[in-house]
């Protein structure tokens, strides 16, 4: 839990409510025989290029990742795409805090999860309290 640019807080994040999806329906094939069968089926892509009337089967190891830019295409190495891939510190950043009754309803009807102190902390000035002026308070994260 990040403060401000030098305090930092040691939490335990659990969620308390979280939305579940059934799981996918998978493809089963009945052809297949034996003791060893799993019915399952895979999809196999050719990827295959076509210069000069000649068809060629490319393998994945040759093919770059390119992106539309207008009406072209660029194409991008894996090292420059590493670098412009969005990457961020793990953690809750508390940017301020605002009244309770100034946050909108449809706000709270997310996933909720409860911030508890690192286990570890052993005096209370370790542990994150709140005093009486934050009590009605929510932090803007």
């Amino acid at each position: 839990l990040n403060i401000g640019p030098d305090m930092k807080i040691k939490v335990w994040v659990y969620k308390k409510t979280v939305n579940v999806n059934f799981p996918s329906l998978k493809k089963y094939s009945e052809e297949m025989s034996g003791p060893e069968a799993t019915h399952e089926v895979r999809q196999e892509a050719l990827i295959s290029s076509s210069v000069d009337d000649e068809v060629d089967e490319l393998s994945p190891d040759q093919l770059l990742r390119a992106y539309r830019f207008g009406k072209q295409v660029v194409a991008v190495d894996p090292d420059v795409e590493q670098l412009m891939r969005f990457t961020a510190e793990k953690g809750v950043q508390i940017v301020g805090f605002v009244d309770e009754a100034l946050i909108p309803r449809h706000y709270l009807l997310k996933e909720s999860a409860i911030v508890l102190p690192w286990p570890e902390a052993k005096s209370k000035t370790d542990k994150a309290g709140v005093d009486k002026v934050s009590a009605n308070k929510a932090a803007v994260a």
